[in-house]
């Protein structure tokens, strides 16, 4: 991995002596709790080490798992379960799965319990998972839809993982 030994809560990690990231560090980087300085050690290694992306899929799924569970669809034939709020707030948008670790500024256009609706720069494979970071705020998503509006960008539909 690179030269750098990264430390946290959970004890520290050599990651130059470390022929792959800790479980730990996997899980605070998926939950947005990765010290900043450390953020760029753990994605280089992920870019390189197809184990250790592998590990970091199996956390975000773990994670999406437990956030469904208890959950029923709706019995509606409407599309939409809850009502969404039309907001105008700035956010940054990473896709987690496949992973990336380009970053993108969106505009979050309008959320509900279990979803929302961003406009971002460039567009979103279906199906992949996103981090979301608003404020102080993270969320995880789904990319059910995403389509182009000319000039402005693309819209793009996520499905939120409740209890992430």
């Amino acid at each position: 991995m690179a030269n750098d030994v990264l430390a946290s809560e959970y004890g520290m990690l050599d990651l130059k002596d470390a022929d792959h990231a800790h479980a730990d560090h996997l899980e605070m980087y998926v939950r947005g709790r990765l010290e900043s300085r450390y953020i760029s050690v753990v994605e280089d290694h992920l870019l390189k080490c197809g184990l250790c992306r592998a590990d970091f899929f199996n956390c975000i799924g773990l994670h999406l798992i437990r956030g469904a569970l208890g959950k029923t669809k709706s019995d509606r034939p409407e599309r939409r379960s809850e009502p969404r709020f039309e907001i105008e707030d700035e956010a940054i948008c990473q896709i987690l799965n496949p992973f990336s670790v380009d970053r993108q500024i969106v505009k979050i256009l309008d959320i509900s319990e279990n979803g929302m609706g961003i406009l971002a720069p460039y567009p979103a494979p279906l199906g992949s998972i996103v981090q979301i970071r608003a404020a102080n705020t993270i969320k995880l998503g789904e990319v059910r839809h995403s389509s182009m509006l000319g000039d402005k960008g693309y819209r793009i539909g996520l499905r939120l993982h409740v209890g992430f």
